[in-house]
């Protein structure tokens, strides 16, 4: 019989929700014990971000999703302050193994230290060294990768997501038009395929240590936090394939947005598909330079670099509700048959 193992899970966001439940499942939940009447269930406890207020006014409460998940699954939760964190281990009980997935900060050395050496692991939604950084769900999409993955690997108390690989499967990105990823359901499907690799892992974890190997640095790639200007649109250098998969990567956090020339304003755009350049659409723009937009077909067109177009189904004025294309065009079209969006200034 086996000793049960104390795990530390720190995490923050559904992915790594995913991943806590298939830990749970596999190592935490009794269902081992049931099945083969051994005392083998391990002890899990988690860390995760209090909740916040965020919006305008700071009036919205954000509760973390890892938080709420573990609360329903009556685990022991803890909300240190970065001040608290690195005196955690004092008031736990002793630990064997500390997991991470999402939880978006280095932990301090005096926590790594409370377990043996490379018993302190993280998941990274990538195949890494490409896409080391915060937010790699978003840049495999933006970058229109045709593959990611996730990494199992040791965690280091100085640079983020450079330790050994323990463990790693590559996830095939879907180029079908009726199926092409967002950053959530991206995220869905690699926590899924990431909380089997981290049950995996724990309940062997002295086998994939000693089968464990460095990064290749040379083929290092970042994937940073996603900015305020992430969103902004260039139609005169961003191609409409571009600009669809900055959408589809990147406006859960921070939507399109490109500033209608004719009136000084900025408008997001919340609902964007890539359209061929054939008949009505070629005609309109035939002498139109990028960032040129008119209204066919109910929907606002835009001419983009290298001769692509990108539909837009509905977009949100400054200060207002989001409407329509149609109803967009009626009241911003200034009485013309094309107007003109240029890339927000800072």
């Amino acid at each position: 019989m086996r000793r049960p193992l104390h795990i530390l899970f720190l995490g923050s966001d559904d992915f790594s929700v995913d991943v806590l439940r298939a830990v749970w499942r596999r190592r935490c939940s009794g269902l081992k014990q049931e099945s083969d009447g051994r005392g083998d269930v391990d002890k899990l406890s988690v860390i995760t971000p209090a909740p916040a207020r965020t919006g305008r006014g700071k009036k919205q409460l954000r509760v973390p999703p890892l938080l709420e998940q573990s609360q329903q699954l009556q685990l022991p939760t803890y909300t240190p302050t970065a001040g608290e964190l690195p005196h955690m281990a004092s008031h736990l009980p002793a630990l064997d193994v500390i997991l991470t997935a999402s939880y978006g900060h280095l932990l301090p050395t005096e926590l790594l230290r409370a377990v043996r050496p490379q018993h302190a692991i993280n998941v990274h939604p990538s195949l890494l060294p490409a896409l080391r950084g915060a937010a790699p769900i978003q840049w495999a999409i933006a970058r229109q990768l045709r593959e990611t993955g996730v990494s199992i690997q040791t965690m280091q108390d100085d640079v983020f997501d450079s330790g050994e690989i323990l463990l790693q499967r590559t996830h095939p990105l879907s180029s079908s038009t009726s199926h092409r990823p967002t950053t959530p359901s991206l995220a869905k499907e690699l926590g899924l395929v990431a909380g089997e690799m981290a049950a995996e892992v724990v309940e062997n974890l002295d086998h994939y240590i000693r089968h464990s190997y460095a990064q290749d640095t040379a083929r290092i790639t970042h994937a940073p936090k996603v900015g305020r200007t992430v969103g902004f649109v260039d139609f005169a250098c961003m191609a409409a394939e571009t600009i669809d998969s900055r959408h589809r990567a990147f406006s859960h956090q921070r939507p399109l947005s490109a500033t209608l020339v004719q009136s000084n304003t900025t408008h997001q755009l919340l609902s964007v598909e890539v359209v061929g350049g054939d008949g009505l659409v070629a005609d309109t723009f035939s002498n139109a330079v990028e960032g040129s937009a008119s209204l066919i077909d109910s929907h606002l067109v835009v001419k983009c670099a290298r001769s692509s177009y990108l539909r837009v189904h509905s977009l949100k004025p400054p200060g207002k509700h989001a409407i329509s294309a149609h109803e967009w065009w009626n009241g911003h079209r200034h009485g013309l048959n094309i107007v003109n969006f240029t890339k927000p200034s800072l």
